[in-house]
Parts: C-alpha cells; sequence; structure tokens
C-alpha cells in the first residue's frame, strides 16, 4: 500500500475526527466521565476508520478521479464513514451505560460511590478542542440546548479581572425560568474557574446559547435557592455529590440573571 496522505489531509483528518469526537461526547448522554470517554474513543475510533477509508478503501483515487481529495484525504468518504463511525460509538456507549446502571456501584469508606474522572491533561485537551470547534463553525456546533435530564452548553463571555479584555468558556447550564444556572466546577478540580473569578469582579457577562447571545448578570445562588438547583443538577448527573466532594470548598451555583431584571449581590 502506498502512503498518499500528506501533512495537511492528516490535519483536516484530525479536526474532523476531533469534531465527531465533541459531537459524541454532546449526544451520548450521563456524566461528565462518560461524556469525556466518548469523546475520546470517538476521535481515535474515526482516525483509524478514517486512514482506512483513505489508504486502504480508496487509497487508488487521485485528485483528478475522485473529488475533493484534501492532500491525498478522500475527503467526502472520510466524512461518511466519520458519521458512520460516531453513531455506532454513540450506540454502543449509551447500551454500556445502561448496564452500568443495572449493577450496584462500589463504594468508598464514606458510602459514597466510587467515581472516576479523567486525566487533568484530557479534560483540558477536550475543553480547547470544544472551544475551537465553535470557533471554526462560528457557532454552529458546539452548543446544544438543555432538555429534561440533560445539561445544555453555552459560551459565557466574561470581562478579565487582571487584563480588562474579554474571556470565553464553554459551560453546562440548565434553565429556570429566564435564567440559566451552571457551576463554578473547574472539571471538579481543586481551584476555583477563572471565569468564575472573572464574575465576581465584573459581574456582567454575555452568554451565547442555541437561541442566540444575551446579555446577563452573574451571582452566586444561596440558602434554599441554592439547595432547590442541586438537587435539579443531580437529577441530570447522578455522580454529582461524589465529584463534589473531591473539592476542598463548596461548589458554586451560579446563576445569569437577564441583566435588566438582575440583582446586584454576587
Amino acid at each position: 500500500m502506498q502512503w498518499d496522505l500528506g501533512p495537511q489531509g492528516l490535519a483536516v483528518l484530525g479536526a474532523m475526527s476531533l469534531g465527531f469526537g465533541v459531537v459524541a461526547g454532546a449526544v451520548v448522554g450521563g456524566g461528565l466521565t462518560h461524556r469525556l470517554r466518548a469523546c475520546a474513543v470517538t476521535t481515535l475510533a474515526c482516525v483509524v476508520v478514517g486512514l482506512l477509508t483513505s489508504e486502504v478503501l480508496f487509497g487508488w483515487a487521485t485528485a483528478e478521479e475522485l473529488q475533493p481529495n484534501v492532500d491525498g484525504l478522500s475527503r467526502d468518504e472520510v466524512l461518511l464513514s466519520s458519521v458512520l463511525t460516531t453513531a455506532a460509538v454513540v450506540l454502543v456507549m449509551r447500551q454500556l451505560a445502561r448496564r452500568r446502571k443495572e449493577r450496584p456501584e462500589g463504594t468508598g469508606e464514606d458510602g459514597a460511590p466510587r467515581v472516576g474522572l479523567p486525566p487533568r491533561w484530557f479534560m483540558l485537551l477536550f475543553w480547547h478542542a470544544h472551544r475551537a470547534l465553535l470557533r471554526v463553525t462560528h457557532g454552529r456546533l458546539g452548543l446544544w440546548r438543555p432538555r429534561p435530564n440533560r445539561w445544555g452548553a453555552l459560551r459565557l463571555t466574561t470581562t478579565g479581572r487582571r487584563t480588562g479584555r474579554p474571556r470565553q468558556v464553554v459551560v453546562g447550564y440548565f434553565e429556570d425560568g429566564r435564567n440559566l444556572v451552571t457551576m463554578a466546577m473547574n472539571g471538579w478540580g481543586a481551584a476555583e474557574p477563572a471565569w468564575w473569578l472573572n464574575l465576581q469582579d465584573h459581574p456582567d457577562a454575555v452568554a451565547q446559547t442555541r437561541d442566540g447571545a444575551r446579555p446577563v448578570h452573574a451571582r452566586r445562588a444561596r440558602g434554599e435557592e441554592r439547595d432547590r438547583l442541586w438537587a435539579r443538577w443531580a437529577e441530570i448527573d447522578d455522580n454529582l455529590d461524589a465529584y463534589a466532594a473531591r473539592r476542598p470548598a463548596e461548589t458554586a451555583v451560579v446563576v445569569l440573571e437577564p441583566r435588566e431584571t438582575a440583582a446586584t449581590d454576587i
């Protein structure tokens, strides 16, 4: 077999595979760990299947014989194979998740379920890939609306507390009336996320959802409101309390109110 795939073709294949990985993580359902695992498996599978499709099944094709061909990459055929691969991975992982729910979970010394998280480097890679997908597609991919038992994704633009420049981050959320509710969890790491620190200094921000951008004012939920919103999030993620126990401080529940009706206390 002659290797025809060049650097540009490899770059396109990698970007395409990563994009499908992010899509798989968004639609597979389940908790954060399950979504990140689906992203990793789909990305790797799409790369492997894409190489086989382009170099083995269509290795004979030249730019003149089969269009479009990107530096040795049979783009349309690889795109189709990636769609089928992503669908297969999502279906398999959803089935595995159903079987896992049927088995009793292991518990730790405190009686809480033992839950694992992906390595920190992988979570950071996933976040950067998600933001890159939003930039490349101008927001057409990477944001989704919340549904019952599933959080949505929005892009939040804050003001840097040190630089004063716009800073963007993608966070999960659900709707509470006109408010958008998210959590300052930082991938369940110990440190507070930078976007939450920014909001504490500059509470006004812009939240972009699938329905468009809206000016918002951020505040921290407290007391009974926090308990109610936390319980709603726990309905979405069964491992919420176990994940939160990993952090040394209480995880802030952040309410993003429409700016014209927002309170001034954060």
